[in-house]
């Protein structure tokens, strides 16, 4: 169970990175949220995407502020 929690970090991670919708959000200094390894939005504020990450199982936000 611990491997697959690691694995889906991972995964999001690599979404985070590569999705080209989150790259364009991320330097446009929106909050972008991936998921459960999908690209799930980006957000102009850190609440909204908070709200949208409620019933996933594991989620990762990033913002330019959070350097």
């Amino acid at each position: 169970m611990v491997k697959r929690i690691e694995d889906l970090q991972d995964q999001n991670r690599v979404v985070m990175d590569t999705d080209p919708n989150a790259i364009k959000a991320y330097n446009e200094g929106k909050y972008v949220l991936v998921c459960d390894g999908k690209f799930i939005g980006a957000f102009d504020s850190e609440e909204e995407a908070i709200e949208h990450a409620k019933g996933h199982n594991k989620c990762l936000l990033d913002n330019k502020k959070y350097q």
